[in-house]
C-alpha cells in the first residue's frame, strides 16, 4: 500500500507540473514511469487478478491517463467556464469524465477500467460530432485525427478490459464470418 502512494503521488506530481506549463520531457516521463508502477502495484487490483500485465497496455492506458487528466483537469477547475460556445453544464461534464475516466485508467480493477474507457471513448465521440469532424482529417486544421486516435485507443482498452466490441460485431456481419464477437472480446483481465 506504500508503494502504491508513494507512485500515487509521483504521478499527481507530474501532471500538475504538466498543468503549470511545465511540459518538459522529465515531466512526461516521470509521469508515465510513475503511472505504469501504480499498475503495476496493482492498487486497488481484485485479490484473484494475479495474472501478468501487458506492457504494451499499460504504456498506453499511462498516457491515456496523463492525456485525459491533463486537459480534463482545467475544465473542472474552471467550473464550466470554457472558451469555446459550450453549453457550461456539458463543459463541465466532459471535464469530470475526462478526469474520472483518466483516473480509472491507472488505478483499480479490469470492471473500472471498462467504465473509465467507456466514459472517455463517449468524450471522444462527442468531441468529433461536435467540433471535430467537420475540420476534416488534418489535426492542422482543426481535424479529427487526434481525437479519433484518443477514441479507438479508449475503445481497445475497453475492449481489452472485457466490454463489447461492435467493430467486431460490425464486421462479422459485413463479412459473412457468422460471428459477432471476435478473440479481442473474449480476453480476460
Amino acid at each position: 500500500m506504500k508503494k502504491s502512494l508513494v507512485w500515487l503521488v509521483l504521478f499527481l506530481g507530474s501532471l500538475w507540473f504538466l498543468m503549470e506549463g511545465n511540459s518538459d520531457l522529465l515531466f512526461v516521463a516521470l509521469g508515465l514511469f510513475s503511472g505504469a508502477a501504480l499498475i503495476y502495484t496493482r492498487a486497488g487490483a481484485d485479490p484473484q487478478d494475479k495474472g501478468p500485465l501487458c506492457k504494451t497496455e499499460v504504456a498506453a492506458r499511462v498516457m491515456l491517463a496523463l492525456i485525459f487528466l491533463y486537459h480534463g483537469f482545467p475544465k473542472v477547475m474552471a467550473m464550466g467556464e470554457n472558451p469555446m460556445s459550450v453549453n457550461k453544464n456539458l463543459w463541465l461534464l466532459v471535464g469530470l469524465a475526462e478526469v474520472v475516466g483518466g483516473f480509472l485508467m491507472v488505478i483499480g480493477p479490469a470492471r473500472f477500467r471498462k467504465w473509465g474507457a467507456l466514459f472517455l471513448v463517449v468524450v471522444m465521440a462527442g468531441a468529433l460530432g461536435m467540433v471535430h469532424l467537420r475540420g476534416g482529417f488534418s489535426m492542422m486544421n482543426g481535424g479529427f485525427e487526434y481525437q479519433l486516435l484518443l477514441l479507438l485507443l479508449a475503445h481497445s482498452i475497453y475492449v481489452g478490459a472485457g466490454g463489447y466490441c461492435p467493430i467486431c460485431a460490425i464486421c462479422g456481419r459485413l463479412f459473412g464470418s457468422g460471428r459477432r464477437d471476435c478473440a479481442c472480446s473474449e480476453k480476460e483481465d
